[in-house]
């Protein structure tokens, strides 16, 4: 068992999803994608070198899809995001007394809205998994997801995160739009990244 990939995992899920539904909680706006940004930039050069700090279950089906990382792994890894996505909505419940409730609905544009935001996030992922979590890798993913956020809020949510959407949504509030669109978006960025510009040297 690869117990402290999976907790880096659940850790860095839940920090994420809490941040972000903190912020909307308490209505911060147009600064969500920024403390989303700078807290994927935090894990991804904190825990990156353990975990490879997916922190999406639609990037790790994306790297999976790729062999960057075992089938059994990336199993594990969904559980543990997933389970860090609803540990963030039952702290933002305690101590809010409230959850953010997004409107979750979803159709065709919203569905496009997400997949193309994953795409720039994923993009920006394979990136750092190619050149090995170096030291640019932080800026790359957070900016990366930033870009995002930015690209696809204007129609949806842009969550661009199965495990966020838990929190942000609720658990009765489950779309299969944002479920979804994510992980087909992510996998267009890893496989156009990978066909473009991989270098081969490095691998997880």
């Amino acid at each position: 068992m690869k117990t402290k990939q999976y907790l880096a995992e659940m850790l860095a899920t839940f920090s994420l999803a809490f941040a972000v539904s903190a912020s909307l909680v308490n209505d911060l706006g147009m600064i969500t994608p920024v403390i989303a940004a700078l807290t994927l930039g935090l894990f991804v050069y904190t825990v990156g070198n353990v975990s490879g700090a997916h922190v999406n279950p639609a990037i790790t089906i994306a790297l999976a899809s790729k062999k960057k990382i075992s089938p059994p792994d990336a199993v594990m890894y969904i559980i543990c995001q997933m389970l860090g996505g609803i540990l963030a909505l039952y702290l933002c419940l305690l101590l809010f007394k409230a959850q953010p409730g997004a409107s979750m609905a979803g159709g065709l544009e919203v569905g496009l809205a997400e997949a193309i935001g994953a795409f720039f996030l994923a993009f920006g992922v394979a990136f750092a998994v190619d050149r090995g979590n170096d030291v640019n890798s932080g800026l790359v993913v957070g900016g990366s997801l930033l870009l995002g956020i930015l690209v696809a809020a204007g129609v949806s949510n842009g969550v661009l995160n199965p495990a966020v959407s838990l929190a942000v949504g609720g658990l009765d509030n489950l779309s299969p739009t944002y479920l979804l669109a994510p992980i087909v978006g992510a996998l267009v960025g890893v496989w156009a990244y990978c066909g473009l510009a991989c270098t081969g040297k490095k691998k997880k």
